[in-house]
């Protein structure tokens, strides 16, 4: 069992994780039991250049972006997600981001009160049918 994706991942989230170790090593990071083993978490982050607006003034700007945020089951609400967000967060500052973005299903309220209530991110797109599943999602933002 993959304790990132809570299973045997498909072909698709294969090549995509594996463009986010390649290209951006320091964005991806694994949480260990001490006692040693199999990874309990990990978090899978990227930076993305993209064109803002300030004061009527087009503008490229770095932005950071957090594809994924997973903790096994056994190991959930003993902040090791909180730890491995602040981390990649702390990461994305460190090579210039000036926000990070993410999204999340409008029905895990769990994560939205992780990003919303511990980092503070704010929602800034509702998207519609984003998921495969047809689910809602929202897009959520944390500026520095």
């Amino acid at each position: 069992m993959n304790a990132c994706t809570g299973g045997l991942p498909s072909k698709k989230k294969v090549f995509t994780y594996r463009y986010f170790l390649h290209r951006f090593p320091k964005l991806c990071l694994l949480a260990l039991p001490k006692e040693g083993g199999e990874p309990i978490g990990c978090v899978v982050g990227k930076i993305d250049q993209e064109e803002l607006i300030l004061n009527g003034i087009p503008t490229q700007s770095q932005t950071g972006y957090i594809g994924m945020l997973a903790v096994q089951s056994s190991y959930r609400r003993k902040g090791i997600g909180k730890a491995l967000v602040k981390n990649v967060i702390q990461r994305m500052k460190e090579m210039g981001c000036q926000s990070v973005t993410l999204e999340t299903e409008v029905s895990n309220v769990t994560a939205q009160r992780l990003y919303q209530d511990s980092f503070g991110f704010v929602r800034e797109e509702l998207l519609v049918r984003y998921y495969l599943n047809f689910n809602d999602a929202y897009r959520l933002r944390l500026w520095f």
